[in-house]
């Protein structure tokens, strides 16, 4: 990822982390709302997007293998002093051309020696083309390269969508919980005044003190149940907190109020077809393709070390004294070399026939890892879908049993103030009605939930975690 991109991403973060508290006070929170941020603050996330640039520099890293290696150094030394080194005498004609000596040419007997320099320097460039892995290693180790980049990419889509469906599911257990604690205060309430009606009714001497007993102890356990509700609905909250990455005192203002609205998502005819699309979508799957492709690659490249290495080499020196020049003479001079090499190790031949098992062993892991998933997305996805279908059928069947529940208790207490119906049946009424509204709360919220959980699973786009 570019620098610029990274900064671009932080300002964003910044700014979404200084206006959150405007935000939450100026619209309802929605699942969305707390998806998109939850992918935002994500450690997980930052993690995966850490190694994606970590990737992305083993790509840049393998490109610049191909070129030649270029290595240059200078050096300086200091040699002990050997004095010079007499070879003998030679007779030498001053004067005379190449060729015979005229007979009368004076001839001169001397000596013939070799300086010793004590002082030596050196400046030399080497450059090194690697021939042989242009054709067997390099482009094995690009594609690698390339590949391990593509799985980073698809890890790090899957930990957004991961974080935003978690964040989502923490959402909607909030909503669920709050809506319960709203359903145990409306208990209470009737519980209050189904006692209240009990006493006016002992107190006319139409209803025995059990009665009344009986409505005090369904107002206790509707206590009970609004604490239990709220303590339900604070630890529900703090995980929301938590996926957001917020503040104690940040205030989470209004939240959107979860209806029916909103179409269920169109789902393929058969189990086979969501599991093809799953294994289409799903990045978790295109990362282990990824990484399998990756280490192949990396099998293929280590195997070029069963065959000789050719380079060539080119090589400029430019040096006091120049070692090539004989004899040596105090001053810079400068020499270069062409050369083609070839060099073979049998240890690594080993060594690469090792390497390449342990690859390709690896590559045949993933691919067991990558069809244990799919067993696992077959059975998570009918699983799924069977909770959509279950969540449309209830979400139509609490409706019309909370109406019911509704009806029924209104008519027991009627009766109940006429001195027509008991305690009981009016206590049986109010149990009826609690549980047909925490019935169609947990309708309501499952819907949603099946809705998400399906999605996820067959890896439709989440623009929450883009």
């Amino acid at each position: 990822m570019l620098p610029i991109h990274r900064a671009l991403r932080g300002a964003a973060l910044f700014v979404g982390l200084v206006a959150a508290p405007a935000l939450a006070s100026a619209q309802a929170l929605t699942a969305d709302a707390v998806a998109e941020r939850a992918v935002r603050t994500s450690p997980d996330v930052r993690a995966r997007d850490l190694d994606l640039g970590a990737a992305a520099a083993g790509v840049d890293q393998a490109l610049v293998a191909f070129f030649p290696r270029l290595s240059v150094g200078a050096s300086y030394t200091r040699l002990s002093d050997l004095g010079t080194f007499l070879l003998g005498n030679i007779v030498v004609a001053p004067g005379q051309p190449l060729g015979p000596v005229s007979p009368n040419a004076p001839l001169l007997n001397v000596p013939l020696s070799i300086p010793s320099l004590s002082n030596s320097t050196q400046l030399a460039a080497t450059l090194v083309v690697p021939l042989s892995d242009y054709l067997l290693r390099l482009p094995q180790a690009m594609t690698a390269a390339e590949r391990t980049r593509d799985g980073a990419r698809f890890t790090l889509d899957a930990a957004r969508r991961r974080a935003a469906l978690e964040a989502r599911l923490a959402f909607y257990q909030w909503v669920r919980a709050r809506m319960q604690s709203e359903v145990a205060r409306s208990t209470l309430a009737q519980t209050r005044e189904h006692r209240d009606d009990a006493q006016r009714l002992q107190a006319a001497g139409a209803l025995a003190r059990v009665d009344v007993l009986r409505a005090e102890t369904q107002v206790a356990n509707a206590e009970l149940l609004v604490a239990r509700a709220d303590a339900l609905r604070e630890a529900s909250e703090e995980r929301v907190r938590t996926a957001m990455h917020l503040a104690d005192a940040t205030p989470l203002g209004e939240v959107e109020e979860i209806t029916e609205s909103g179409a269920d998502p169109t789902l393929p005819a058969t189990l086979a077809a969501m599991v093809d699309e799953a294994v289409a979508q799903r990045p978790e799957l295109r990362a282990l393709a990824a990484q399998r492709d990756g280490f192949a690659a990396q099998a293929r490249a280590t195997r070029a070390t069963y065959l000789p290495v050719v380079s060539a080499t080119a090589q400029a020196l430019y040096a006091d004294p120049n070692p090539r020049i004989f004899p040596p003479r105090d001053q810079f001079d400068g020499t270069w070399s062409l050369g083609v090499a070839l060099s073979y190790s049998p240890n690594d031949t080993a060594s690469g026939a090792a390497g390449a098992r342990g690859l390709e062993a690896r590559a045949a892991s993933v691919d067991a890892q990558a069809a244990s998933l799919r067993d696992a997305l077959r059975t998570d996805l009918a699983t799924a879908a069977g909770a959509l279908r279950e969540s449309v059928a209830a979400a139509q069947s609490t409706a019309r049993g909370l109406e019911s529940a509704e009806e029924a208790h209104r008519v027991r207490r009627e009766l109940f103030r006429a001195g027509r119906a008991t305690t009981a049946e009016l206590t049986d009424a109010e149990t009826d009605l609690l549980r047909a509204r925490i019935e169609r709360t947990n309708a309501v919220v499952d819907r949603r939930v099946a809705r998400a959980r399906i999605e996820y699973l067959l890896g439709r786009a989440d623009d929450a975690a883009r």
